[in-house]
């Protein structure tokens, strides 16, 4: 969630509130890059990826899409537990486990999140525009080296 150059100060206060809530589930000292995914084909929903090349793994966590909070068990995908993995030409993502667990999600360069801020229910929730340009095309440059790194 880096993108200094045109970040606004609403979507750079969105990017570390999603920060922090990502960081609340995985104890990481801040090792993953972190986007923001969208579920699709029955996988739908919101979740934070973390993702790091060393060691070679990403972190899906669900969150709710209004607060950010997590929303369920963050779950680690690596080379041990990777069933498959692929991307097609829309940047749809999918990531299967041995153990059953499959996630089909896009990590768009930009998108409209509704948001109302955990520390205040009571504002009205409205739309933030999340930039992730760079973003994304470095998580997509990571899901390649998954696939390499399986196809060896």
């Amino acid at each position: 969630m880096t993108d200094p150059q045109h970040e606004s100060p609403v979507d750079a206060e969105l990017k570390r509130k999603l920060r922090e809530s990502f960081d609340s589930q995985i104890p990481n000292f801040g090792s993953y890059n972190v986007v923001y995914a969208t579920g699709i084909a029955g996988s739908g929903g919101s979740f934070l990826v973390g993702y790091r090349t060393q060691p070679l793994e990403c972190v899906v966590a669900p969150i709710d899409p209004l607060s950010g909070e997590p929303l369920g068990v963050a779950r680690t995908i690596n080379l041990t537990n990777i069933n498959e993995v692929g991307v097609d030409g829309m940047n749809q993502v999918q990531l299967a486990t041995t153990t059953g667990h499959v996630y089909r999600f896009t990590v768009p360069a930009s998108l409209l999140v509704r948001w109302r801020p955990a520390d205040s229910p009571d504002d009205p929730e409205s739309f933030i525009l999340l930039e992730q340009a760079v973003d994304s095309v470095d998580f997509i440059a990571f899901i390649d080296s998954l696939i390499l790194a399986l196809s060896e």
